[in-house]
């Protein structure tokens, strides 16, 4: 899990990307899918904190059925791959480490665990 986490988005730590989502949270931006590393024609458009909740809610159930193999179906509708979805969640769990780091790190070590315990 550690290196899932650290292969592209390890610099998010790093003092100007930190300067940077800091005056991205500042702002009052329209939020865009499709910005975010998913199919470009699909019409992701998040207008408002409902439709966020609702699409990182979407991504959240796929991602646990993923542990049933069947993560594919669940996304097949939303055209969205499996690699598009990892790379969301690489960028949700670091949003979650800026904003709770320590039940982060407890959530990711117990994540860990149950990865190497299926093995």
């Amino acid at each position: 899990m550690t290196r899932f986490l650290q292969k592209k988005h390890d610099g998010v730590f790093k003092k100007d990307m930190l300067k940077d989502l800091i005056e991205t949270a500042n702002r009052e931006v329209e939020l865009n899918f499709s910005k975010l590393p998913f199919n470009k024609d699909n019409d992701c458009n998040i207008k408002n904190k409902e439709m966020l909740r609702e699409k990182i809610l979407h991504i959240a159930k796929g991602l646990h059925q993923d542990s049933h193999g069947s993560v594919m179906d669940f996304f097949n509708h939303y055209k969205n791959s499996l690699k598009d979805v990892q790379e969301f969640a690489k960028i949700a769990i670091n949003a979650m480490k800026i904003l709770n780091p320590y039940q982060t790190r407890s959530y990711m070590g117990s994540v860990d665990k149950e990865t190497k315990n299926k093995e």
